[in-house]
């Protein structure tokens, strides 16, 4: 702009192809935008504990249109990741589905140094959810509903499976988390276990219409 020349550094990569090596206990699941994501929130972990990640849904002229988001680091645009779009596809003759992620180098991995926290002597104690809601409905939306529901004994929050299918309405999904619940100061019992699952159960109702998928 202006006749000034501008550079940045970036880091992109790009996925295709079968998550896993082929195996007779497993099938042959392609890689898709959720494992791109998942990478993306690894890399930026460097970033420090106090820093936090997520996703919204983007525009992008190369990538296909509602499988793109833009990446925010701190509510700070860092980059873009969606499945390549298809007549692009086509044109460079790449199969269908292959994911594309960009990364801002300076802006995506401006880290924040360690604080010290103790670690808890007690032990934790895992709830898992499987909810439904529609698909409209964002993951980071459901985690920060959980999270401010769950309170501060919600030390770690894991996706750990989206299905949808048989048994599920159609436009609506199932997201699976895993809720670690553990206290610094006393060992939580399953009442108290048991009331921040219902907690979390009445705030995904209220807020998105969800429901516990049996």
């Amino acid at each position: 702009q202006g006749g000034t020349l501008t550079q940045r550094r970036e880091v992109a990569f790009a996925l295709t192809g079968a998550r896993a090596v082929e195996h007779w206990d497993h099938g042959r699941e392609a890689l898709d935008l959720h494992d791109a994501v998942g990478h993306i929130e690894a890399l930026l972990a460097l970033r420090g504990a106090r820093s936090t990640v997520r996703t919204v849904a983007g525009n992008h002229l190369s990538l296909h249109p509602g499988q793109c988001a833009s990446i925010l680091a701190d509510d700070e645009h860092v980059g873009t990741v969606g499945v390549l779009h298809p007549a692009r596809a086509r044109a460079l003759d790449l199969p269908l589905g292959v994911v594309l992620a960009v990364l801002d180098f300076e802006l995506a991995f401006r880290a924040t140094l360690p604080q010290y926290t103790a670690v808890s002597r007690f032990p934790a104690t895992r709830r898992d959810l499987s909810i439904v809601v529609d698909e409209a409905v964002t993951a980071d939306a459901l985690r920060a509903a959980i999270n401010e529901a769950a309170g501060a004994v919600l030390q770690t929050l894991r996706i750990f499976d989206i299905y949808r299918g048989k048994g599920i309405d159609s436009g609506r999904k199932s997201v699976s988390f895993g809720l670690i619940l553990q206290d610094s100061s006393r060992t939580l019992n399953d009442d108290e276990a048991d009331a921040v699952t219902a907690a979390v159960i009445a705030r995904i109702k209220q807020e998105f219409d969800g429901a516990i998928r049996e």
